[in-house]
């Protein structure tokens, strides 16, 4: 009989658990859809810290990213299930991200509602200039600095790509710079007197805005203490 009772009790006791944990998840839910504010916002957000071969790794990469995902959902109000959230990326998956140069159609353009979604593009990582062609691109931890048109992603193509897809608005922010620089040494060999400008497409939908850290040849620095770019401190703080 004693027995009975203590299989009763234990019984009791885990069912009450269960349906107290059922209705914190309920109330967590709940919570939740009153949080998001812009249902059909999108966001991609990519880091990159973790450098293969002889590139320095991007410090603070990854809490720039983490700091962006909590902004746009905690700040902004978009949906989790509406951000492309990327660590230590290839070149294919930015290109399956954005597309390529033959086509604009990748998964942010899958995931955007034509005029309806504003969408948050940022990147934390290198950014390299093109010692043969002087144009800008963001550096894949698999690419090689010094093969940078063959191995990296353009930031024209990236633009160019993203003033094509119908968003009702697009802000993109690179916390990258593009002398071939940074605080921890030369990534690029024969640096000597190249700079590159970032510039956004001639055909521009209205409603795009693009953001970066330092033009030309200035180099992107960090805040040690805050543990972040200084480019993403800034913003966040805004």
């Amino acid at each position: 009989m004693l027995t009975n009772k203590r299989y009763y009790g234990k019984s009791l006791a885990k069912k009450l658990t269960k349906q107290k944990q059922e209705r914190r998840d309920q109330s967590k839910r709940v919570t939740e859809a009153y949080k998001i504010k812009k249902p059909d916002a999108i966001a991609v957000i990519i880091g990159n810290r973790d450098y293969k071969g002889d590139t320095p790794d991007v410090e603070f990469a990854i809490n720039d990213a983490d700091a962006m995902r909590e902004f746009v959902l905690n700040k902004l109000g978009y949906r989790s299930g509406n951000v492309i959230d990327l660590r230590d990326t290839s070149k294919a998956q930015i290109e399956e991200t954005f597309g390529s140069k033959d086509s604009h159609k990748g998964r942010l353009f899958d995931y955007v509602r034509a005029d309806e979604s504003d969408v948050i593009v940022f990147y934390s990582g290198h950014g390299v200039p093109g010692l043969s062609d002087r144009r800008g691109y963001l550096l894949s931890v698999d690419a090689n600095p010094n093969k940078a048109e063959l191995t990296g992603y353009p930031v024209d193509t990236l633009l160019k790509n993203l003033a094509k897809i119908p968003a009702k608005s697009m802000t993109v922010f690179i916390d990258a710079c593009f002398s071939g620089n940074t605080p921890k040494g030369m990534l690029v060999n024969s640096m000597s007197g190249l700079t590159v400008e970032i510039r956004q497409p001639k055909k521009v939908r209205k409603g795009m805005v693009v953001l970066t850290a330092s033009r030309g040849d200035q180099v992107a620095s960090w805040d040690k203490n805050a543990k972040h770019g200084l480019f993403t401190k800034h913003l966040l703080e805004a």
